[in-house]
């Protein structure tokens, strides 16, 4: 998790599935080239999140409804605490806080990675200007990935299958 910033500017990204309330369990699946995301969806988009009724449900559980997110080009990624309570609770003031998914426009994270990247060569630097801040916040945990852009697929199956289906493309 990166220190937020007041020139950052949080934009809730619409469209994008909401994660379950009562037990999303996201997993990452990475590589060195690959990023993808895991995690159960609400039963419907219009459910809203106070309403997610509580599952018991394990990585082995029965097949559920999961999105699969995949991150193109990323460049880093940071998985754990904090929870779904933003640092700054006033750039979330027009969002369906707490849980979601948003973009951080004016990164504190991507500017600190371009300074770093300064240095180093040219097409790291200019992959870096390339990318996104991405942040999404589940009950327990919160991710944040810088990447050029994401794709997203629902899928009933395990997670644990799909943790099985990544490892074989890995060695494939």
């Amino acid at each position: 998790m990166f220190h937020r910033k007041d020139k950052e500017k949080v934009v809730e990204l619409t469209g994008v599935p909401q994660p379950n309330a009562g037990a999303s369990l996201p997993v990452i699946f990475c590589d060195e080239f690959q990023l993808k995301l895991a995690y159960l969806v609400h039963k419907t988009d219009n459910e809203s999140i106070d309403d997610a009724a509580a599952v018991t449900v394990n990585q082995d559980s029965a097949s559920k409804e999961l999105i699969i997110i995949e991150f193109s080009s990323f460049c880093v990624y940071s998985f754990g605490i904090p929870n779904h309570r933003p640092i700054n609770k006033q750039q979330f003031e027009n969002t369906i806080y707490p849980l979601g998914i948003f973009r951080i426009e004016n990164s504190s994270w991507i500017s600190a990675l371009e300074k770093e990247e300064s240095s180093s060569l040219t097409f790291t630097r200019k992959r870096v200007l390339s990318c996104q801040h991405f942040i999404i916040y589940f009950q327990n945990s919160t991710f944040e990935c810088i990447a050029e852009d994401f794709e997203i697929r629902r899928e009933q199956n395990t997670i644990s299958n799909i943790g099985a289906q990544f490892i074989k493309t890995m060695i494939s």
